[in-house]
């Protein structure tokens, strides 16, 4: 299997793209993903320059990564929500691979219409803004809380369950919905009703 891997801590040149790396074995609750992208997070250059080591103790030789989008590939004995050639993403560890293996809870299907490459950028991402919501600003039902941002721009309407996931969010902490837009950035406004 290829991947990037570091051997060592350091600056970006310690990186190696490697392609004899033994491939991933999956257990019954794991999904196997062939990947078709992996994003590349802050926490991945303090991981490898070495900076958070104390929080994040790494074993060499290591492959860094947290999210990856791709297909499954194979899913475990007791996998009963995925099936081989599903599109997922997901969150994990070691995602600057070719093949990443994941627990089946860290796996979601990818709406039809959402590119395997954006797709990538989502999972770490999604996980900050949701622990900055519920936990970091303990925000209490009837505050005001300005998101910026948070549905991107031109979205697809096949995304919207991805959308309808911070909807419901918002509605089940006792929140309201606005929507300021130009043009048609929105573009499926009856999700917001």
């Amino acid at each position: 299997m290829k991947a990037v891997v570091l051997h060592e801590y350091g600056g970006p040149e310690n990186l190696k793209f490697e392609d004899n790396i033994p491939e991933p074995q999956i257990s019954g609750d794991t999904v196997l993903i062939a990947a078709a992208a992996a994003s590349v997070n802050p926490i991945d250059w303090k991981i490898r320059s070495g900076m958070r080591q104390k929080d994040f103790p790494v074993s060499f030789p290591a492959i860094l990564g947290r999210d990856v989008s791709g297909v499954v590939r194979a899913v475990g004995a007791n996998v009963k929500h995925f099936k081989p050639g599903d599109r997922v993403l997901a969150l994990s560890n070691a995602t600057y691979a070719e093949l990443v293996a994941v627990a089946d809870s860290d796996v979601t299907h990818l709406p039809d219409g959402v590119d395997l490459a954006d797709a990538a950028a989502i999972p770490l991402i999604a996980l900050t803004g949701d622990q900055l919501v519920r936990h970091a600003t303990n925000v209490q039902k009837g505050q005001v809380v300005l998101v910026t941002g948070a549905l991107g721009i031109g979205l697809p309407k096949e995304a919207s369950n991805q959308v309808s996931g911070i909807i419901n969010f918002v509605r089940n902490v006792g929140g309201s919905i606005f929507i300021a837009s130009t043009g048609a950035i929105v573009t499926n406004r009856s999700l917001f009703r």
